[in-house]
């Protein structure tokens, strides 16, 4: 007796594949949202939605603009990708220093601020 389905095609098995993590994800939220309640997973989803944008715009670009056209060995691209994601780091931490250096935040617990509103 010969099976009818032995080998599925690759966009079948594509499909199922993401109509079952489709379905995981969506079961997932529905999950987190009654552990977590909505206003903590609301904030969750902020913070990681700001994390994949930042992500996106300071190396995902870089990783496809420039891996994308040029092809080389793995070594040479981890160690370029690396040295890109050090580069950005080192300027995001160098950011943050002035930044805390220059003082652009206010304290809102500042008791001289008070007085002075």
């Amino acid at each position: 007796m010969s099976s009818v389905v032995s080998n599925p095609s690759p966009t079948v098995l594509y499909l199922g594949s993401r109509g079952i993590s489709a379905a995981g994800n969506l079961a997932a939220v529905a999950i987190f949202t009654r552990i977590a309640g909505t206003a903590e997973y609301g904030h969750y989803v902020l913070i990681f939605t700001w994390a994949m944008l930042v992500y996106g715009f300071s190396t995902q670009w870089t990783r496809f603009a420039y891996f994308g056209t040029y092809r080389t060995e793995a070594d040479v691209y981890v160690a370029s990708l690396i040295r890109i994601l050090a580069g950005l780091l080192i300027a995001l931490a160098a950011g943050f220093t002035v930044a805390a250096l220059v003082g652009p935040f206010e304290s809102r617990n500042d008791p001289q601020q008070r007085r002075l509103a």
